[in-house]
């Protein structure tokens, strides 16, 4: 089987309008693709305390719901670079950073980060 993502227009209920959501696709062998529309409901909470959370998000200021995608951003990059360091706990932290930007950002961007690292370093050591 094969999976991929994308995004497809659908009319979002909540909004009463089309909107663009993400669409997982699972192929079989046939070729023939259905779409499954990811649930936004949480696995770990109930309906009730789920929709008290959408409640207060949709009643906070602008800034009050970007704190909170701050912080959820902050504690799941946190999460990430902890597996990695401890999938490789020799690594030095220099290692560990290159190796989450490949991971996140794709490895173009990580041997650039890589490069300018290598130019800090002889700089530093030039005196520069």
């Amino acid at each position: 089987m094969t999976r991929r993502a994308g995004v497809s227009a659908c009319l979002d209920p909540s909004r009463g309008r089309r909107a663009i959501v993400p669409v997982v696709r699972a192929g079989v062998e046939s070729g023939v693709m259905a779409d499954r529309r990811p649930s936004a409901r949480s696995i770990d909470t109930t309906r009730e305390a789920e929709q008290v959370q959408l409640e207060l998000l949709r009643g906070a200021s602008p800034a009050a719901r970007l704190g909170v995608a701050v912080s959820l951003t902050q504690t799941v990059i946190g999460a990430a670079r902890r597996a990695l360091a401890r999938t490789s706990p020799q690594a030095s932290q220099r290692h560990l950073d290159v190796r989450f930007v490949a991971l996140h950002y794709g490895r173009e961007l990580a041997e650039r980060l890589e490069q300018e690292l290598a130019r800090r370093d002889a700089d530093s050591r030039a005196g520069g």
